[in-house]
């Protein structure tokens, strides 16, 4: 989970080659709240991952050494792992993708575009990957447990919140998840209703149902005075049923 401490503004990393577009660039990222380290190239911004972590990378597609060392493979062997990335770039981009480029986590920002823009593409990019973590899983492919045939939900979508309590459910499967653990997940980065406990224990009332109407190999189970904890069926011997959830 990324959380970020109110007194500290969010740290990003700006690779940029020309120091002029650098500059424009820190001022008004710095104007919209946040606190900016800049790179030249993007072998000296490697090294810098290597001993800062971020919340979000800015980078210049255009950069002599992007290919050569490009951020974006790099961050792998960082503490950015699960950094996002935004790209600026022209559209030639598109006929020659980064293969390290993850579409779930990065972003493109195409050039030319005004300061302002920027800050707000960053904020947006930062907002959708604290809130993709809460459901990131080991493979984005399916969403299987040692031990397991998997979760039988490919026919329905569900809505962000169910779905942020079932991977927390069933992540830590068998043990028990309190509610208070609900609560603190999914309204760490906003504020929680007047009553968070009976928000949570609708969610779940909810998420049951749909789980029950897709003859789901999950269950979720109540824990009195604690939380919720989920059973998952084992289903033997038969390939076709393995199932995944995708995202």
């Amino acid at each position: 989970m990324i959380r970020f401490d109110k007194s500290v503004p969010p740290k990003l990393l700006v690779i940029h080659e020309h120091p002029v577009l650098r500059a424009q660039a820190r001022k008004h990222l710095e104007s919209s709240g946040y606190t900016v380290v800049e790179a030249g190239s993007c072998r000296e911004a490697i090294a810098i991952m290597h001993t800062c972590t971020f919340a979000g990378i800015i980078v210049d597609n255009d950069m002599a050494d992007y290919e050569a060392a490009s951020p974006l493979s790099a961050r792998s062997a960082t503490g950015n792992s699960n950094i996002p990335c935004i790209v600026l770039a022209t559209t030639r981009v598109i006929r020659k993708p980064d293969k390290d480029f993850n579409t779930t986590l990065d972003d493109y920002l195409y050039k030319p575009f005004k300061p302002s823009a920027l800050a707000k593409h960053v904020h947006q990019l930062i907002k959708t990957s604290v809130e993709i973590e809460h459901l990131r899983l080991v493979c984005p492919a399916a969403y299987a447990l040692t031990g397991t045939t998997g979760i039988n939900l490919t026919k329905f979508n569900l809505p962000f919140k169910q779905m942020i309590v079932l991977h927390a459910l069933v992540s830590n499967s068998p043990r028990v998840v309190s509610k208070a653990c609900f609560v603190d997940v999914l309204y760490s980065h906003k504020s929680p209703p007047i009553n968070p406990y009976n928000a949570v224990e609708s969610l779940v009332f909810h998420l049951r149902k749909r789980l029950r109407a897709e003859e789901s190999n999950v269950s979720i189970k109540s824990v009195r005075g604690v939380g919720y904890r989920a059973s998952i069926n084992q289903i033997q011997n038969s390939i076709k049923n393995v199932n995944f959830l995708k995202l």
